[in-house]
């Protein structure tokens, strides 16, 4: 169970992943929510690529934002949950994040 973003950081850095990279975080504009849901999911949101194009070249700053729900394994590896950038808003991410974690619990 993890607590803050720099405990994911760390641990997904001790397995030689790469997922926080800072050149791959500003390639991609992703902007990393700081609650820890859980202890173990985040949410993170990315611009919009305006077309498939697009999509492998660097993201356009007036795009949209678009939300995605992450999940930090206990050995440091991070998948996303749903679709990438799945969710409009950050509130609509957090709430069927936390459906997710009722879910869970039954």
């Amino acid at each position: 169970m993890y607590k803050t973003i720099a405990e994911i950081k760390k641990a997904n850095d001790k397995i030689g992943e790469h997922w926080f990279d800072y050149d791959w975080m500003k390639y991609f504009r992703t902007t990393i929510y700081p609650e820890v849901y859980f202890g173990k999911w985040f949410i993170t949101s990315e611009p919009l690529p305006r077309n498939k194009e697009q999509i492998n070249r660097e993201y356009d700053k007036e795009n949209p934002r678009v939300f995605s729900i992450r999940l930090a394994h206990n050995t440091g590896e991070i998948t996303t949950i749903g679709d990438l950038g799945g969710f409009a808003s950050f509130e609509e991410a957090e709430e069927y994040l936390k459906e997710i974690v009722v879910g869970e619990s039954k």
